[in-house]
């Protein structure tokens, strides 16, 4: 859940740009070695760093530029498509697991695509890379030394760091420089400055202060922001300055509020003390009450952005069957709101046709920490409640809108009404245009998706193997269902009345037909008949075409010769059910695999073998896990919510059959404080337990409906094939098809990041759905 109070805390953690001193105030040391880059080493590199760059990209040392000293490094970024990274690197640093680090620095460059940035790689004793931590950007365009500066715990089983200053991503391109780098200890702020006050002088202001109660800063720190807060993506550094006083300039805009911080040597930073807000002559404030409806494609902090993201202003155009998904974003600029609540009308169409608000959920969304990254992000989409807002930030809602299968085709007009305690109310308008197409109920793609009950009995607290933990596994096994991500077992055994019902649900594509022997184990030629007789039932029953084998996870080449045993062992008692194994097509598996699945990241230099694979009747399915990750699309806490669509259109361009997911429910601890995961943050859950919040069973969150948006978006896409097939009309309907992926996907790490962009794409779809129809 999000915290009462960010201000502070979002001050002294990541993502702030703040200068480095020297050397630390209190006497722990640097834990670099040529921090400042002064002592030369081979070639043009410093001594004791490294670089790290591919293609034309370099990284080394100059004396032509410098903060202090003579000397400071240098990274050149070039985009010639062979370039992903220039890096400057200090190879490994030993530190105390779950231990809070400062790691500081100046920066200054001229990035234009991308950005620089300084930050730490985290790796376990073993020499595990835990992930990218400490992250503090260098401002896009500047000659000006900027300081840069961040302050956070490493993970408990962190061993050894290594700091980085980087330019990243193939598309990315400039150069930058850094110098007078520090990281260790040194992570107590100074007490903040006393009796901030401001003088307005026309275009100009002039703060002046006190020092610290019985302190004597390094010096201090001047941000400005539109917000009486300084979260990191609202304050602007201004100035350093060693005297109690600066002169700034007053920016255009509905008001500026200004920020005193006291710094010490290893630049921790005190308390912000805030004034103003002050205003150029004639300008206009903001309402008390910000309100406008968004696309779900971006996942908002609970801080309230400048300048503020566009409101969507165009209808949304939905099918029958189909839930759509927005965004209502509410934000106070400078003053708090109290008991804010969001509902909406009834839906009104011609002819007395209407869409009932009966048919839409007002969820609430609440904020997660992504730990060792200082930020919050919304996720957790759990049963509305008034709200109080801050002042600077905002809190969002997700309007999830149902059409019903029987809804009348056309424009549909209502409001959303945003209400706080002594405002206005304010009145969003609405557009629903409906279209004369049904969405498919069934699915038509092959679905795995793990389903984990030890996780779901310790964070509902119920016992395992007890009723009570069926009842909560069923209610969660629904809930993936319903999101179109099918559960990978039966619930219960293959001959209850339970399972019964689940086979002949259209819903369900899929399923694994489990063998006597157990994970990963050979069958004994007993286990053998055990096989055979669960698979003749299934087919007799008609079910048989929808199952499958899990025969093994991840194999190494070592192992190939025991999944070709395990095989062996299969088509013994199953020669007409698929087996799946979780790799990449490879000879020595050949004939011993029907459904390979590689990892997203696997796909591209296998896909040739992939087409050649499907031409002789075997299937390909794909899988994201704990990668791979960015610039892939995948479902982790740090991917923007419409890589979830991207994924799911990548997958039907590629002719990729089917998706596999490792858990949905595999909650590592606490996931409503932090976007906790085994491996990465979000990775591995899709939704949350609801015992915290008193609920029976799963809470939903915009990764779960961000997934379903893009499952029924392929589903429409399957329809239109098979509508093209009976009319007579496969080449039409696979060139719209065509051009609608090619719209918005151009290969696996460069898609459209803009929910706009998929609509249009989309339509063409459904007015050839509608013409066909």
């Amino acid at each position: 859940m999000r915290p009462l109070s960010l201000c502070v805390g979002l001050m002294t953690s990541l993502i702030l740009h703040l200068p480095c001193m020297p050397a630390p105030a209190d006497g722990k040391p640097n834990l670099l070695a040529n921090p400042g880059f002064e002592i030369a080493g081979e070639g043009d590199l410093p001594r004791d760093w490294h670089a790290d760059c591919n293609g034309g990209s370099q990284a080394g040392r100059v004396t032509s530029i410098a903060r202090t000293g003579g000397a400071s490094g240098h990274i050149v970024k070039v985009a010639d498509g062979q370039s992903t990274v220039a890096a400057l690197v200090f190879p490994s640093v030993a530190v105390k697991g779950g231990t809070r680090y400062t790691l500081s620095g100046w920066g200054r460059g001229h990035v234009p695509a991308g950005r620089a940035a300084l930050f730490l790689y985290q790796y376990d004793s073993q020499g595990q890379w835990l992930g990218n931590f400490f992250l503090a950007p260098v401002p896009t365009e500047t000659d000006q030394w900027t300081p840069l500066q961040a302050t956070e715990t490493v993970l408990p089983n962190c061993a050894t760091v290594q700091p980085r200053f980087e330019i990243y991503g193939e598309a990315a391109h400039g150069e930058a420089w850094v110098d007078d780098v520090y990281f260790g200890e040194d992570v107590t702020p100074p007490g903040p400055p006393r009796e901030v006050q401001y003088a307005q002088e026309g275009a100009s202001v002039r703060l002046t202060w006190l020092p610290p109660t019985g302190e004597t800063p390094a010096g201090y720190q001047v941000f400005a922001a539109p917000y009486p807060r300084f979260g990191p993506a609202q304050g602007r550094w201004l100035a350093y300055s060693t005297a109690p006083e600066v002169t700034v300039a007053v920016p255009p805009g509905f008001g500026t509020y200004y920020a005193v911080c006291a710094i010490d040597g290893a630049l921790n930073v005190s308390a912000p003390q805030v004034v103003g807000p002050v205003r150029l002559p004639g300008v206009t404030t903001l309402p008390t009450v910000l309100a406008w409806l968004a696309d779900p494609d971006l996942r908002y902090g609970p801080e309230l952005p400048y300048p503020l993201p566009p409101a969507r202003d165009r209808p949304l155009r939905v099918v029958r069957g189909e839930y759509a998904s927005l965004q209502v974003l509410v934000g106070a600029p400078d003053k708090p709101l109290t008991d804010v609540a969001v509902r909406i009308s009834d839906l009104r169409g011609a002819s007395g046709a209407r869409l009932s608000r009966g048919d839409a959920e007002i969820l609430l969304q609440e904020y997660v920490e992504l730990p060792g990254q200082g930020r919050w992000v919304a996720d957790p989409l759990p049963p509305p409640r008034p709200v109080a807002i801050e002042a600077g930030t905002l809190h969002g809602w997700w309007l999830l809108l149902h059409i019903p299968d029987h809804a009348v085709a056309g424009l549909y007009r209502g409001e959303v009404i945003v209400t706080a305690r002594g405002q206005l109310p304010r009145r969003l308008p609405l557009v629903v245009d409906v279209a004369p197409v049904t969405v498919p109920r069934g699915n038509h793609y092959g679905s795995s998706w793990g389903l984990w009950t030890t996780q779901i009995a310790q964070q509902e607290q119920v016992a395992e193997g007890s009723p009570e933990l069926q009842a909560l596994v069923d209610r969660y096994a629904v809930f993936l269902l319903e999101h179109r991500m099918v559960p990978r077992y039966l619930p219960g055994d293959i001959r209850s009345e339970a399972a019964a019902r689940w086979l002949d649900d259209e819903r369900v594509s899929s399923f694994v037909i489990g063998t006597p022997a157990g994970w990963n184990q050979i069958m004994t030629d007993e286990q053998v008949e055990g096989l055979r007789e669960q698979c003749d039932y299934l087919r007799q029953r008609g079910w048989l075409s929808k199952g499958y084998i899990y025969n093994f996870d991840e194999p190494t080449e070592e192992q190939y010769e025991h999944c070709r045993t395990m095989a062996r062992q299969i088509r013994k008692g199953a020669p007409d059910a698929p087996i799946l194994l979780t790799e990449q097509p490879e000879r020595e598996l050949y004939g011993a695999v029907d459904i390979w699945c590689p990892v997203l990241g696997g796909y591209p230099p296998k896909r040739l073998e992939c087409r050649q694979r499907q031409r002789l009747g075997e299937h390909v399915w794909w899988y994201v896990c704990c990668g791979p990750g960015l610039p892939y699309p995948n479902y982790m806490l740090f991917n923007d919510p419409v890589d979830a669509r991207a994924l799911s259109w990548m997958q039907v361009k590629y002719r990729v059959e089917g998706e596999l997911y490792w858990a949905a429910t595999c909650f590592p601890g606490d996931v409503w404080a932090q976007g906790l995961s085994a491996t990465f943050p979000g990775d591995g859950y899709l939704c949350y337990p609801g015992r915290p919040l008193g609920l029976p069973g799963p809470v939903t969150c915009i990764r779960a409906e961000r997934i379903r948006d893009a499952k029924e978006d392929i589903e429409l896409m399957w329809l239109l094939r098979q509508l093209g097939a009976q009319r007579g009309q496969r080449a039409r309907v696979e060139r719209v098809i065509r051009q609608a992926l090619d719209a918005v996907i151009s290969d696996y790490t460069h898609f459209s990041k803009h929910e706009i962009d998929y609509d249009k794409a989309r339509e063409t779809i459904v007015a050839e759905l509608a013409r066909l129809h």
